[in-house]
């Protein structure tokens, strides 16, 4: 199954993005006479660059063909604009807007309850995002589920 599209550029481009400052970096090294340093800094860009391909390799299906937790957690990795948590429920949260990123296999009442309870428990912010296969439960203002596909 895949994350949104958008979830995926957006790791991607984090990781891109860092790739190029690594080749800056370099660049920079080169120019003062660090070749070593150059080195470590390209080497550096050129596993980024990899790991930002595995990870849309890896996201994309993970065994069964249904995407893990871990496997979502590790496609939001390169995500700047997230912090993590570890929460049963809670895996990050918004840096900008302190709003509760959750994920969920299979969403019911009995599981939003417990998801509200964990964020408030946490001091974060509504609307939450959950991500998961399946809901059973209409979205409301306070709560957007997006399906892992």
């Amino acid at each position: 199954m895949k994350l949104p599209d958008s979830d995926i550029q957006t790791c991607v481009h984090g990781l891109c993005v860092a790739a190029d400052r690594f080749d800056a970096d370099a660049a920079t090294s080169r120019e003062i006479g660090n070749q070593r340093l150059a080195e470590q800094f390209e080497r550096q860009a050129k596993e980024t660059r990899e790991l930002a391909r595995r990870l849309e390799d890896a996201a994309a299906v993970d065994v069964g063909g249904a995407m893990s937790r871990d496997a979502f957690l590790r496609a939001c990795a390169a995500n700047k604009a997230l912090r993590f948590a570890d929460g049963r429920y809670v895996v990050a949260a918004e840096r900008s807007t302190d709003r509760a990123i959750c994920w969920a296999g299979a969403v019911d009442g009995a599981v939003l309850r417990a998801i509200f309870a964990e964020v408030d428990r946490l001091g974060l912010k509504r609307p939450i995002k959950v991500y998961g296969y399946v809901c059973s439960v209409g979205e409301t203002e306070t709560f957007r589920f997006e399906q892992v596909r």
